[in-house]
């Protein structure tokens, strides 16, 4: 009799993943994150072997109440005795609680929503909407921006090395501009302002030869995990806003990633003080689980007709009866204030090992994001050379058992995402390890005079 899952070690499980599933997530896991997790609570995780980190991960911004939080555990387990699974036909009691949960919490005076289960199937689902509420084919995207990686999700997410080979380019997909010094520095190219974004984009649209009957809507999310946790700045939503209202287009707001308290505010829209159309959630709305769902007022999703967007697992009872909880504790814990208090003691903490470490290095500390969706973005003088020292501080947090992802356009940027529930000394703990992170990575480097 072979050994029982169990018993396997730490790299037993990884070779039996690498060999048995599909490189599209195999090949990060055995080549970059190189750790399994075991157990799990707040924001710390276990290994097999009983190891403890610090994850600032999340599961990828999942677990905004922390993880394995007993409220949503009990809520969980006592949905699974009741009713486990019905099929989207057949309505329960979790599933009613959520929608008018979250009816008093959007910004519409009579919301509907359309559940999905990904994130990417929410994404498609509100590009249905927003096309037959309008009854026009385009819409407008932005560089920078990941809206997943289904087939649909794909003609507004940025990245082109996602769509090669299986995805064209929809002609019915614009791509805009977003204000990202990063992407415009690398190349030497001086910033524009807000505004100088703002004209451009409005001489784009008015011109003769742009189809701007056609367009149904823009998506855009408040900050954009992808590119490196590019916040999009000040009014620049509100500026989009009124855009779509002259022109008679519909604003889709991608707020998986950023809402439920990430960002510091319930939604991310809600910094610049304006109401979108469409309402894309998902992620830690199930506190773990998979669920994720459209929102917009009745009049908009009016227009979509019965059949036209199901999914067997969508509405699930036990991710209802989680998401009923998750917003019950971010609400009467105030999570999303304390994201934004944290994230600000983050970033002093963090840009403060500039002078500390990298004074006259040529190198510096850039920290991008809001709240507790945050990147610190490695800038050398090349990209290879911000992209190899991103890579090599992420693996000295790792040996400070600090769990955090990489990414960013150029794969530069350290990613901050942890649990919403971090207190003070949690953060001071973490940029202290930073900091020996820091120190180790610049005596593994010869020379650090970029």
């Amino acid at each position: 009799m072979g050994r029982s899952s169990r018993s396997m070690n730490k790299q037993t499980i990884i070779d039996v993943v690498t060999k048995l599933e599909s490189p599209s997530m195999a090949d990060i896991i055995c080549k970059e994150t190189k750790l399994d997790w075991e157990s799990s609570s707040g924001f710390r995780v276990w290994n097999e072997t009983g190891d403890e980190f610090l994850d600032l991960t999340a599961g990828s911004g999942v677990h905004n109440v922390g993880h394995n939080h007993p409220e949503v555990l009990t809520a969980i387990i006592q949905q699974l005795q009741s009713i486990s699974h019905t099929g989207w036909q057949f309505p329960t009691r979790s599933r009613a609680n959520l929608l008018e949960k979250l009816s008093n919490l959007v910004p519409f005076e009579q919301p509907q929503f359309l559940f999905t289960v990904t994130g990417s199937e929410a994404v498609e689902g509100a590009l249905k909407v927003a096309r037959m509420a309008k009854r026009r084919p385009a819409i407008l995207s932005f560089q920078g921006g990941f809206h997943g990686k289904t087939g649909g999700s794909l003609t507004v997410t940025a990245n082109p090395k996602l769509r090669a080979g299986v995805s064209s380019h929809a002609a019915d997909t614009i791509r805009l501009p977003f204000p990202d010094d990063d992407a415009l520095r690398v190349h030497g190219f001086k910033v524009p302002s807000v505004e100088e974004y703002l004209e451009w984009i409005k001489r784009f649209i008015i011109h003769p030869d742009f189809p701007i009957d056609q367009v149904a809507g823009i998506i855009v999310e408040p900050v954009q995990g992808s590119s490196g946790m590019t916040a999009a700045p000040p009014n620049f939503l509100k500026a989009l806003r009124q855009l779509t209202d002259e022109n008679d287009m519909l604003l889709i707001l991608d707020e998986i990633y950023t809402g439920m308290g990430r960002t510091g505010r319930l939604f991310g829209f809600q910094h610049d003080n304006i109401t979108p159309d469409i309402i894309i959630m998902g992620k830690a709305l199930g506190g773990g689980l998979p669920i994720s769902l459209v929102a917009a007022p009745s009049s908009i999703m009016q227009q979509v007709p019965a059949y036209k967007q199901t999914s067997t697992f969508s509405a699930h009872p036990v991710a209802c009866a989680a998401g009923v909880k998750v917003l019950e504790i971010l609400i009467q814990e105030n999570l999303p204030q304390n994201a934004l208090e944290r994230g600000e003691q983050f970033r002093s903490r963090l840009e403060a090992l500039n002078g500390e470490f990298l004074e006259n290095s040529g190198v510096r500390l850039v920290v991008t994001g809001r709240g507790l969706m945050l990147g610190v973005r490695i800038e050398a003088n090349t990209p290879a050379n911000s992209e190899r020292l991103a890579r090599q501080l992420n693996e000295n947090l790792k040996e400070q058992y600090v769990i955090c992802l990489l990414g960013g356009t150029f794969n530069n940027v350290i990613k901050i995402t942890p649990p919403l529930t971090l207190t003070s000394s949690d953060v001071d703990m973490i940029c202290n390890r930073f900091a020996l992170a820091i120190g180790k990575m610049i005596t593994q480097e010869s020379t650090l005079n970029y």
